[in-house]
């Protein structure tokens, strides 16, 4: 029974497919996988991944980061990736600040861009764009990018949306961190990256055990918000944190309008069915004269 499960464990974190970037390859485009992690959780950032793996490598383990059952795997494929010579990535962290003036969709999507960007835009420059940002704690750091050859990039977006402002054509790719080994090892990038942020954010805040649940809404988690209140690293425009703290007397104003999968929606809400009514024909007006 130990043998067989070798077997099985072993194939689960076996290369997987490179379809798309062979095919891309074909037409001289050299293709950047794109994924992120903590899109769902209450607290903590938002981090993205860009990743151009060599042509040929051995590093083995290279899959869907959620198929990567403990952490310490995690950290060594990522060691493996990061450690290898022909890798190229960045890494694009959004802060819950920023997530919160935005939403989380489009931090992420903004994540993306920038990561996309750290492939053909110098380090300094790139500070220089990003230095709005900086009173929010956004960063993007890009490790081992060779820009002085003229290549033709391509990136591969997993999920079903495409990044506004893209430097360079791009495509999503729905689970696509399963079919494209770029995109799964851009996944264990953002993993690994944010596991540890969060690790850092439960040595700031022992009391929500970050270390624990990484910021995602489980049952202790809420429990904790219940007993501790919110802090600053909570994302205040999802619907749990922000009840929370309304719980708490406290009023909540962020510049987020909405939040993917449901979990925040708009923090201003009408309180009467009129004003309901007229938030709706307002909208509907507006769209229709566009």
């Amino acid at each position: 029974l130990q043998f067989l499960y070798f077997i099985v464990d072993t194939n689960m974190t076996s290369r997987i497919g490179r379809t798309r970037e062979k095919e891309l390859r074909a037409k001289r485009k050299t293709s950047i996988g794109v994924d992120e992690a903590g899109r769902g959780p209450l607290a903590g950032p938002v981090v993205v991944a860009g990743c151009v793996l060599p042509k040929e490598h051995s590093i083995k383990g290279i899959t869907d980061s959620k198929l990567i059952n403990t952490e310490a795997k995690r950290e060594a494929v990522y060691s493996d990736i990061t450690s290898h010579s022909g890798v190229e990535y960045s890494i694009s962290v959004i802060s819950s600040r920023h997530i919160d003036k935005q939403n989380i969709l489009r931090a992420t999507l903004d994540g993306m861009r920038r990561c996309a960007e750290a492939f053909v835009v110098s380090k300094d420059q790139y500070r220089c764009s990003l230095s709005p940002c900086r009173e929010v704690e956004c960063h993007t750091t890009s490790h081992n990018i060779n820009l002085n050859n003229d290549r033709d990039f391509y990136a591969l977006i997993d999920g079903n949306k495409n990044p506004p402002n893209m430097p360079f054509d791009s495509e999503p790719i729905i689970k696509g961190d399963s079919k494209e080994e770029c995109i799964a090892a851009a996944s264990i990038l953002a993993k690994v990256t944010r596991d540890r942020l969060m690790h850092r954010l439960h040595d700031k805040y022992p009391e929500y055990l970050f270390d624990k649940h990484k910021g995602y809404p489980t049952v202790k988690h809420r429990d904790y918000i219940a007993e501790n209140g919110v802090c600053p690293e909570h994302r205040r425009s999802f619907t749990p944190v922000r009840n929370a703290l309304e719980t708490r007397g406290i009023k909540v104003d962020v510049g987020a309008s909405k939040s993917s999968r449901g979990r925040s929606k708009t923090v201003r809400k009408p309180t009467t069915k009129k004003s309901r009514r007229r938030v709706t024909s307002s909208s509907s007006s507006s769209s229709s004269s566009s």
